[in-house]
């Protein structure tokens, strides 16, 4: 009996040098397939860091992680779900360490 888990990043646009993407995370088990978060990641290129949303207005961030910032902190308020903005964040990271901000950043294991 297998299960894994999958999170979806799938660009949704580009807006003023920002790469937004949609992240979800699903569970697969034997029984079922389970969608357990959604929230928005924006890619910040010109500024070298990552804000996160709850909403799709895209206004108020909850979260930023400042890659120029060795010292921050990575903890997410509770609404986020915390396995799957880490590794958005690795994403994300990676995508502006190589220049490439692809339609869909996905991970799953």
């Amino acid at each position: 009996m297998g299960k894994g888990i999958c999170i979806k990043i799938e660009k949704k646009y580009v807006r003023n040098n920002l790469y937004f993407y949609l992240v979800s995370r699903f569970y697969f088990t034997s029984q079922s397939d389970e969608r357990k978060s959604d929230f928005y990641m924006a890619i910040d290129v010109a500024n070298n860091r990552l804000l996160y949303f709850l909403l799709n207005d895209l206004k108020n961030p909850i979260k930023i992680i400042d890659f120029n910032n060795p010292n921050q902190d990575t903890d997410f308020p509770i609404e986020i779900d915390r396995t799957a903005a880490l590794k958005a964040l690795v994403k994300g990271h990676d995508a502006i360490n190589q220049s490439n901000f692809p339609d869909r950043l996905d991970y799953c294991a």
